[in-house]
């Protein structure tokens, strides 16, 4: 399925490279595995089949809905549109919004994702989103959104690694930046 007015999109696509974003969101559908070991098998897909075809984006799951961000050329938006079309792990597929972009929005990552968890029901709030989801706000703010809780992933994500390295490795650290302070003083 091709989405409405992109037909004559890709034509132009083909020689000038414009970017465009596709917002689009679906249900999931429980598989064997369970919805957290399922949305990883998504996003290590997805970073593989994005990166092939230069195509940004970010993935929000919260255990039964998906919303997803792509960014890239209009056919490879298309080319990647028409294969989730065919993906058995989620259903209901409706787009909310597909337009052209200047610039990326998420350019580093081929595809990031965040799941559901209450450590980021103040995003939630602060978008006065309360028991919905992501999903009834317009274009502009679900970029935002996404960008917001991208965000506090990388902080969590980072300080969990901090809280990995332990008091040893921490005092390791300390000890030989205390050296490298005292040789430069001398």
């Amino acid at each position: 399925m091709v989405i409405a007015g992109c037909k004559a999109r890709r034509a132009r696509d083909k020689g000038n490279k414009m970017l465009c974003r596709l917002i689009y969101t679906s249900r999931y559908v429980p598989g064997n595995r369970g919805p957290l070991s399922d949305f990883r098998g998504i996003m290590e897909s997805s970073r593989a089949n994005n990166y092939v075809h230069h195509v940004t984006g970010f993935l929000f799951f919260d255990k039964h809905n998906f919303i997803q961000v792509l960014e890239g050329n209009g056919l490879a938006i298309d080319t990647i549109f028409e294969r989730l079309q065919r993906d058995t792990r989620h259903t209901d597929i409706a787009v909310i919004a597909r337009s052209r972009i200047a610039k990326r929005r998420f350019t580093v990552w081929a595809m990031g994702g965040a799941v559901r968890s209450p450590k980021q029901d103040h995003v939630f709030a602060e978008y006065g989103i309360f028991d919905d989801f992501p999903d009834i706000l317009p274009e502009e703010a679900i970029v935002d959104f996404c960008e917001d809780i991208l965000k506090l992933e990388e902080v969590r994500s980072q300080s969990r690694v901090i809280n990995l390295m332990g008091d040893t490795e921490m005092m390791g650290l300390r000890t030989m930046t205390h050296r490298q302070n005292v040789e430069l003083s001398k």
